[in-house]
C-alpha cells in the first residue's frame, strides 16, 4: 500500500490551515497532463481563483468532496476554477472513477506523484486555494461534509477580495 493511501486513510476531516503569511508564497507551477493528453499548466489559470485538489480512486472523502466542489464552481463558473489533480498510478483506475462523477472540472493526471511531492501533501484528499496571482491562500486537507460551509465560505471571501482589488 502506498504511503499517500496511508496517510488517507488516517484524514477523513478537514482541517483548515491558513497559509497567509506577510509575505505571499506563490503557488508551485507545473505542467501535467490533461484528460484528453493535453499539457496544462497550473500559470494557465493566473487571473481566476484556483481550488487545486489533488485526489485519487481509492479515497473515499475524494468523492464525496466533488459534488460539492461541483456546486461551488457552478455557483462561481466565471471567477473561480477547479483544477483536480489524480494521483493514481493508473489511468484506468482514474478514469473509471470519473465515469462515476457528474462534474466538469479540469481534471490532469500525476500518475509519479511529481507534483503531489513537491506541494507536500499532508493527507488525501489536499486542497489549496489559490488567489488570482497565484499565491497559496488555504490549504484543506481530507473532506467531511461538515466542512463544506467553511469551505464555501472561504472560497467566496477570496472571490470577495478579488472583486474589490483593481
Amino acid at each position: 500500500m502506498s504511503a499517500l493511501k496511508r496517510l488517507a486513510m488516517i484524514v477523513i476531516v478537514v482541517l483548515p490551515t491558513s497559509l497567509l503569511a506577510e509575505t505571499a508564497r506563490p503557488a508551485a507551477d507545473f505542467t501535467l497532463p490533461d484528460l484528453h493528453g493535453n499539457m496544462r499548466s497550473l500559470d494557465s489559470f493566473r487571473g481566476s481563483v484556483v481550488l487545486l485538489d489533488f485526489w485519487a480512486s481509492w479515497c473515499a472523502p475524494c468523492r464525496k468532496s466533488f459534488p460539492v466542489y461541483e456546486t461551488i464552481r457552478r455557483k462561481h463558473e466565471d471567477r473561480l476554477k477547479i483544477v483536480a489533480v489524480s494521483v493514481d498510478e493508473s489511468e484506468q483506475d482514474m478514469r473509471r472513477f470519473l465515469e462515476s462523477q457528474q462534474v466538469s472540472f479540469t481534471f490532469l493526471h500525476d500518475p509519479t506523484g511529481s507534483v503531489a511531492g513537491v506541494y507536500k501533501l499532508p493527507g488525501m484528499p489536499t486542497s489549496f486555494l489559490i488567489d488570482a496571482d497565484g499565491n497559496l491562500v488555504q490549504q484543506f486537507v481530507g473532506f467531511s461534509s461538515d466542512e463544506e460551509q467553511e469551505i464555501q465560505n472561504q472560497i467566496e471571501a477570496l472571490l470577495a477580495q478579488t472583486q474589490e482589488t483593481p
